[in-house]
């Protein structure tokens, strides 16, 4: 399976003007991440007993890593794009594309993590789910100064779904040590975006 095109599903498909717009993060595609996020704490066990108190709990989410983000900029979320010794991922020559490629490695551990969800604890489950969010913002907050140089959505989605993406792709998914890597460069990036995180009321 090519986990990186399943990513781009995730990621929701952000058309050239939405891409262009004063926005990076339209309301049509934020409701989208809340939807998603919302149904994925569902499948973790987030404590919220009810629909509407996991939506409430997805939107709060969202919009505190949408602040954080917007808070360190473009050039803090390039500096924590992570860096792999143990993975080689081809090169597109281009800052922001090789930044998406990096945080859409996190994705896919993460992605992992969230489909072995019997096998971990709830607070693992909630981060894992949590995770996948604040990271695919990320990459969407990337494609606002990516489509100001002239770069195309079509350009991101052909890159990161890529064949010389695959055996990252197999790496991650079949030897142990690659995979605790890729956690380990990803994990800083991760639990310092969370707590900046609240889905409390």
């Amino acid at each position: 399976m090519n986990y990186f095109r399943f990513l781009i599903f995730l990621m929701v498909t952000i058309n050239a003007q939405a891409i262009a717009a004063d926005d990076w993060l339209p309301s049509n595609v934020e409701n989208a991440l809340v939807q998603q996020l919302a149904e994925r704490l569902s499948e973790a066990g987030f404590e919220g007993d009810s629909e509407p108190q996991r939506v409430q709990g997805a939107t709060r989410a969202i919009g505190d890593m949408r602040n954080y983000l917007e808070q360190i900029g473009e050039t803090g979320i390039l500096e924590k794009a992570p860096k792999f010794d143990l993975v080689s991922l081809p090169v597109a020559r281009q800052k922001y594309l090789d930044a998406m490629a990096s945080f859409n490695m996190c994705n896919l551990v993460l992605l992992l993590q969230h489909m072995e969800r019997a096998d971990r604890d709830q607070n693992s489950r909630i981060t894992a789910a949590v995770g996948l969010s604040a990271v695919t913002l990320a990459i969407i907050y990337l494609r606002q100064p990516f489509a100001a140089g002239g770069g195309k959505p079509q350009d991101i989605e052909a890159f990161l779904t890529s064949d010389e993406m695959e055996p990252a792709s197999r790496l991650i998914q079949t030897q142990e040590a690659v995979r605790q890597h890729v956690e380990e460069r990803c994990s800083p990036f991760i639990v310092q975006f969370l707590e900046n995180v609240s889905m409390g009321s």
